[in-house]
This record gives C-alpha cells, structure tokens and sequence, in this order.
C-alpha cells in the first residue's frame, strides 16, 4: 500500500503547496455541499495517473475531507470518479434545496 501513495511524498512538484493554498483561496467551498470547513484540493485525474495534471486547475476542485472521499474516490482512495463534477453539482443542487424544519 505504501508503493501506492509513494508520490505523495517524493514526487510533488515543489509549487504544490503554494498552488494548493492559492486554488483554496479562490475556491473556498466544497464544490459537492457548499461548507467551507476541512477543505482539499481533489485532482479529477489523480497526479498517480497524470502527474502533469498537478498544477492545472482545470484538473481540480475543492472538495471538503468528507466529500473528497464519497465523491472523488467513491469511497475508495485507490479509486477516483470520472464523473466528479457532474455528481458534486447534482448533490449540491440537492443540499441547497433540502426541505428544512424552523424552529
């Protein structure tokens, strides 16, 4: 399992931290329910199976540690969903239209 994530150890590019803040800084919510807490950087094609896609934010969005995991690994960090966007929108759409008790 170690051999797995190995890249995410050694071969970040050294601009991924600064990206990582900045991308945050102009993406501050979860793209899938629309918190602002916990947040990641989630790779649509995983930097272990493009790592040229790293810094592209085309090849990124905001997700929080909850989301990251059901959505963009379908609840498998070995895994990823090609379909990321299209099921964040959807369940977002959904989050902001839930019926709500008032108290």
């Amino acid at each position: 399992m170690f051999k797995m994530f190995a890249w995410i150890l050694s071969d970040r590019s050294s601009r991924w931290p600064k990206f990582r803040k900045e991308f945050l800084e102009k993406n501050p919510t979860c793209c899938a329910c629309g918190t602002k807490k916990k947040l990641t950087v989630h790779h649509i094609i995983p930097v272990s199976v493009d790592s040229t896609k790293e810094l592209e934010e085309t090849n990124c969005m905001t997700l929080c540690g909850t989301c990251h995991f059901v959505f963009g690994h379908l609840h498998s960090y070995v895994s990823w969903n090609d379909n990321v966007r299209k099921d964040c929108e959807e369940h977002l759409k959904k989050v902001r239209s839930r019926p709500c008790h008032t108290v």
